[in-house]
């Protein structure tokens, strides 16, 4: 009986061998800027795997930052009445139980800091988990009145 290394020994005797890593979609998203993942992506640049939903992508002090908004939301479409009044935003978002719901949100909405809007998303199944941004600030450019330029937004359109 021959005799091996103590170290062999351990290697042969691990146990099973962990499954493959999962592979995800990778994303290169535009920087600074909102995006909506829909699944979970891979960032190409740094291989960090992100969880379904809005995020802002941003960059501070050289470095790249991701900051997960809430659960997957897009601006569809602009809204208004037949008089050209009482505009809003159709909605599309997530909820916790994986449908996707659509919502037609008024505008008159985010007067203030936008938490009434917040407050409806959520009591129809919207998930709002940012915990560092507040008020207006938390939302996209195609929602946010305070948008500092118009035209199209991902799926959007914003006005300023």
């Amino acid at each position: 009986m021959s005799q091996t290394p103590d170290s062999a020994q351990k290697k042969a005797t691990t146990g099973p061998r962990k499954p493959p890593r999962k592979k995800y979609p990778k994303v290169n998203p535009a920087r600074p800027g909102h995006a909506m993942h829909a699944q979970y992506v891979q960032l190409a640049d740094s291989g960090q795997i992100l969880k379904p939903g809005l995020y802002w992508h941003g960059v501070r002090d050289s470095t790249n930052t991701d900051t997960h908004i809430c659960s997957p939301l897009e601006v569809i479409a602009m809204t208004s009445d037949d008089k050209g009044e009482n505009y809003g935003r159709l909605l599309r978002f997530l909820t916790p139980r994986g449908e996707w719901r659509e919502w037609a949100a008024p505008m008159n909405m985010l007067a203030g800091d936008g938490g009434e809007l917040r407050a409806e998303l959520l009591r129809m199944g919207g998930d709002d988990s940012t915990e560092t941004a507040s008020g207006a600030d938390r939302l996209p450019d195609g929602i946010n009145p305070q948008t500092p330029r118009a035209g199209r937004h991902g799926h959007g359109l914003a006005l300023p």
